[in-house]
């Protein structure tokens, strides 16, 4: 069984997207994760940007994070970045980790 340990970073989704901001108060502008095997050692990573689609990337989240408008120009949308998450994960047996509670929520 392998073990995926996964870690978001999110962007507050804008205010003028109520309906969303009901489900979710931020959304995924990258997804990064190391994938470790039964002994738990390490055997990929994986790090992937994910192009926002309710906000732009604030200015507090580029300083905290260091990603910018222009690193997510031309990623993936999340339904495609989620996919090719899942193809990365691969078919083995896994438990997955989230690094944070906010990541656990998301």
């Amino acid at each position: 069984m392998n073990h995926i340990f996964v870690d978001f970073e999110m962007n507050p989704i804008a205010k003028k997207n109520k309906e969303a901001r009901q489900i979710v108060r931020s959304e995924i502008i990258q997804i990064g994760a190391v994938k470790l095997d039964e002994s738990y050692t390490q055997v990929d990573k994986y790090c992937s940007f994910v192009k926002p689609e309710l906000n732009t990337i604030q200015l507090n989240i580029t300083n905290i994070t260091g990603i910018t408008n222009g690193d997510v120009e031309n990623a993936p949308l999340l339904a495609q970045a989620l996919e090719d998450f899942l193809q990365w994960i691969g078919e083995t047996p896994c438990r997955m980790y989230a690094w944070s509670d906010s990541d656990k929520k998301q």
